[in-house]
C-alpha cells in the first residue's frame, strides 16, 4: 500500500492511517493487546467498538435497518452489504458480474475495469440506495 501525504505509517506491516488514533487500535493488532472482556463468555477484544459488536451476538441487538425491507443488521457493513442486493436487482448482468468477481476475489472497487453504468448507484452510510439520472446518451 502506498502511503499517502501526512498520514500515519504502521513501522510493522504496509499500512498507512489518516487519523493516529486508527493507527494506534491498529497497532494492537500486532502487539495482541486486548483490554476489553465480554462479560457474557469472557473473550477479548482490542477495542471497544469491537467488544460493542461483539456483545450484540449475545443480546441479539440488531440496530440498522435496511430502508428497503424488515430486515435488521448488527453492523453498518452488514446492512450496507444487504442494501447492495436491492440495489443490484436493476443492474445489468455484465455489472453483476462484475460485483461478484470483485466479492470473490476481494478487489477493491478501484481495481476493476472501467464500466460505464446506465444509471449511476448510490448507497449512504444510511443504507439508502439512490439512483442518479440516467448520464446523457452520446
Amino acid at each position: 500500500m502506498i502511503a499517502c501525504l501526512g498520514c500515519f505509517q504502521c513501522n510493522q506491516c504496509t499500512r498507512s492511517f489518516a487519523v493516529k488514533s486508527t493507527l494506534t487500535a491498529h497497532i494492537k493488532t500486532h502487539t495482541g493487546i486486548k483490554d476489553y472482556t465480554c462479560a457474557h463468555c469472557f473473550k477479548k477484544f482490542s477495542s471497544s467498538s469491537s467488544l460493542n459488536v461483539h456483545i450484540r451476538l449475545h443480546t441479539g441487538h440488531k440496530p440498522f435497518r435496511c430502508p428497503h425491507c424488515s430486515k435488521a443488521f448488527r453492523t453498518v457493513g452488514h446492512r450496507k452489504a444487504h442494501v447492495t442486493f436491492h440495489c443490484k436487482q436493476n443492474l445489468t448482468a455484465h455489472e453483476r458480474a462484475l460485483l461478484r468477481l470483485a466479492h470473490r476475489n476481494k478487489l477493491q472497487m478501484n481495481d476493476l475495469p472501467e464500466v460505464t453504468l446506465a444509471e449511476p448507484i448510490i448507497i449512504t452510510d444510511s443504507g439508502i440506495c439512490l439512483r442518479l439520472y440516467p448520464f446523457p446518451q452520446t
